[in-house]
Formats: C-alpha cells, sequence, structure tokens
C-alpha cells in the first residue's frame, strides 16, 4: 500500500484550545487591570482631607468660660466668600446652635485663601447649647446659602473644644502622686503621650491607608489574573 505523500495533519486539540483562549485572557487581563488602575485613581484623587483648610485656635483642651482665643485658618478656595467664623454646637441645624454673642463673623479669603484673623469670646453656655456636656467646636465654613455642596464641604474647617480647666490632667496627676513606687512601672498608655498635642485639621494620616486599599485592590486582580490561566489549563486537560 503506497502511503499518502499528503497525510492530512490534525492539529492537536489543547493547541487550538488554548490558542482560542489567549485573546480571552489577554482581554481579561486589560479589563482587570484597567478596573484596578480606575480603583487606584478614585481612591488616591479622591478629595483627600489634607487639603482642607487648617484652623489654628491654640489649645483646644481646659478651656474656661469666657476665655479669648484667636482663630486662625488658610488653605480655602482663593477669593473665597461669605466664610462663617465662629463657635457651634458640632451639628448645627441653625443659628441658634451656634454662639453669635461670642463675636462669630464673617470673612473673605485673599488670592492665596486665607482669611483675616478672627478672635472670639468662648462660652461654656450660650442659648439652650452646653458645651459641658455635648460636643461644640470652632468651625469655619462658608454658607450654605451662597455655595456649592461640594464647595462647602471642601472649604470647612474645626477643631472640637472641651471646657474644664484641665481636670483631668489634675485627676492624673493626682493618681500619679497616689501611687505607690514600683519597681517595674507598667507601660503608659499611647493616647497620654498626646494629650498634650493640638488636634488636626488636615487628613494626611489617612492617604497611607487610601494607598493601603489600593494597594490591596491592585494585587487581588492580579491574583485573579495568575489564577485564571491554571484553571483553564485544568479545564482543556480534562
Amino acid at each position: 500500500m503506497t502511503p499518502d505523500p499528503c497525510p492530512t495533519v490534525r492539529p492537536n486539540l489543547t493547541t487550538r484550545r488554548t490558542n482560542a483562549m489567549t485573546p480571552r485572557i489577554s482581554t481579561l487581563f486589560r479589563a482587570v487591570a484597567a478596573a484596578a488602575a480606575l480603583a487606584l485613581v478614585m481612591l488616591v484623587g479622591a478629595p483627600a482631607a489634607s487639603a482642607a483648610p487648617k484652623l489654628d485656635m491654640g489649645p483646644s483642651t481646659g478651656l474656661k468660660d469666657g476665655q479669648k482665643v484667636t482663630v486662625k485658618v488658610s488653605g480655602f478656595e482663593p477669593n473665597l466668600k461669605n466664610i462663617a467664623v465662629g463657635q457651634c454646637k458640632e451639628v448645627q441645624k441653625g443659628p441658634s446652635d451656634c454662639n453669635l454673642k461670642g463675636g462669630a463673623t464673617f470673612r473673605n479669603a485673599d488670592a492665596n485663601g486665607a482669611i483675616a484673623d478672627v478672635t472670639i469670646t468662648l462660652a461654656e453656655k450660650f442659648g439652650a447649647i452646653d458645651c459641658t456636656k455635648e460636643t461644640c467646636v470652632v468651625a469655619a465654613a462658608p454658607l450654605p446659602t451662597t455655595s456649592p455642596a461640594d464647595v462647602v464641604a471642601a472649604n470647612t474647617a474645626s477643631v472640637k473644644i472641651s471646657f474644664g480647666g484641665g481636670g483631668e490632667d489634675k485627676q492624673a496627676s493626682d493618681d500619679t502622686a497616689a501611687a505607690p513606687p514600683a519597681t517595674n512601672p507598667a507601660p503608659t498608655a499611647p493616647e497620654s503621650n498626646n494629650a498634650g498635642a493640638l488636634p488636626k485639621t488636615g487628613g494626611a494620616d489617612s492617604m497611607p491607608v487610601l494607598l493601603m486599599a489600593a494597594g490591596a485592590l491592585l494585587m487581588g486582580g492580579l491574583g485573579v489574573l495568575l489564577i485564571l490561566p491554571g484553571r483553564r489549563r485544568q479545564g482543556v486537560g480534562a
């Protein structure tokens, strides 16, 4: 029997299936990579709290009723108008939630986003608000009636305040004095190291969290890409 000079070559079924899946895997790779990159941009590129105005009023705890403080704020949108500055309840519903008699006023930001200093007189109680029982703040923000909501959100700064003349610090000192000397003193709680630190109005500390979350999302997408080809090959071999 004479052999066929042109035998029919049957393509390997596994090779054909692998080649057919290659475009799909490539497309999936691009889709997952694009989604991960977009999520990374949205997380890192979102309006960060670190870009918000910075409010400085000096010490914000152990305050006294009638104490005067000078409020300095910078970082507003350049030339922003009608920025209210004063002492208020943390969650305000209207003018009655602010200490209007304490010198609350309006300022306009200059070309650099700064406003002139404002001196206000703090009060433990004003109207129906008792700052010894509920949270009060010294804040600066544009009026919602004259600025869009996104502008107000991006140009608001506040610092929580508390009254009491440092009673907590005094109590801690008394407890320390009364305690007997110890050979191996217990470690100090981390919070006490920052007891005298001024509060931060920026959000720079949250940036590492955003970067970590974005990195985890990106790595998760790449992990999916690494797992899928293996599963595809197992399906082909079966």
